[in-house]
């Protein structure tokens, strides 16, 4: 439970951090904090309050330097969680259990004001609930929503409409359902204006599949089931496709503005720090 707190507090941080920072990380902050916490320093931007501009540091720079201050509440915190049939997989246990942990660790960084907002399978409704109570109501629906919900172009646009400029984003998402939607102009148009990342599931089979001979299998999002011959050329070609379009996937998700890092069922929820 402590070391719990102690890993939000510290994504939380992060995360204020980075909304001073703006969503590429530099530039104009989307909201400014004017908490008495100081941050960093960084170039000053257009829009920054002439008040926070560090002389002293401006001097030893030959550039205008500004202070970023931490706000201490006021964070919008979004999650996404892909309820689709292909996250019921897994080698050990169902990736969904993973992808429940990196919900809990994110949505865990509510604090007092802070306002939540949550997709899996459907948005959770929370109405005018916020900080710690939002977060614990909105991973309770998530857990009882079942599966079937996969994340889909409707439920980005609810995403797009609903969180502000300003929030932060995180979607925990199958990487066959994600390549399909990065395509959408919705994808992109989120990571304009909030800090957006993405955990994706990698195929539980990626290094290899362990099958050998005909075997028969089921399609995991159709249901569909063929047999197929399986031998040692079949599993390699397969382990290399799937690090073809792995690094396919984190390169396009780069270049629209997302942070992304692929996850499986061994992952530990505190990997999600390594994105803020």
């Amino acid at each position: 439970m402590e070391r719990g707190r102690a890993l939000s507090d510290h994504l939380r941080r992060r995360l204020l951090r980075l909304r001073a920072r703006g969503p590429a990380g530099e530039g104009a902050p989307l909201l400014r904090g004017e908490g008495l916490e100081f941050a960093e320093l960084r170039a000053y931007a257009q829009g920054d309050d002439p008040r926070r501009i560090d002389w002293a540091a401006t001097a030893r720079t030959g550039s205008l330097q500004t202070r970023v201050m931490l706000e201490e509440s006021g964070l919008w915190l979004a999650c996404a969680v892909d309820r689709g049939p292909r996250m019921a997989l897994g080698r050990v246990r169902p990736l969904a259990q993973t992808a429940f942990a990196l919900a809990e660790l994110w949505l865990g960084a509510a604090r007092a004001r802070d306002r939540v907002l949550a997709w899996g399978g459907g948005a959770a409704e929370l109405g005018a609930l916020r900080g710690e109570r939002a977060a614990a109501v909105a991973l309770a629906r998530l857990r009882l929503r079942g599966e079937g919900g996969a994340l889909d172009a409707a439920a980005l646009a609810y995403l797009d409409a609903a969180l502000p400029a300003g929030g932060a984003l995180l979607l925990v998402a199958d990487s066959y359902g994600l390549e399909a939607l990065v395509g959408e102009r919705v994808f992109a148009r989120l990571a304009r204006h909030r800090w957006c990342a993405a955990m994706v599931a990698a195929d539980p089979w990626r290094e290899g599949i362990p099958l050998r001979g005909a075997a028969r299998l089921r399609d995991a999002a159709g249901g569909g089931t063929s047999v197929v011959w399986i031998d040692a050329a079949t599993a390699q070609r397969h382990a290399r496709e799937c690090a073809r379009r792995a690094e396919a996937l984190l390169e396009r998700l780069s270049g629209l503005g997302w942070h992304a890092r692929f996850f499986d069922e061994a992952t530990p929820a505190s990997d999600l720090l390594a994105l803020c």
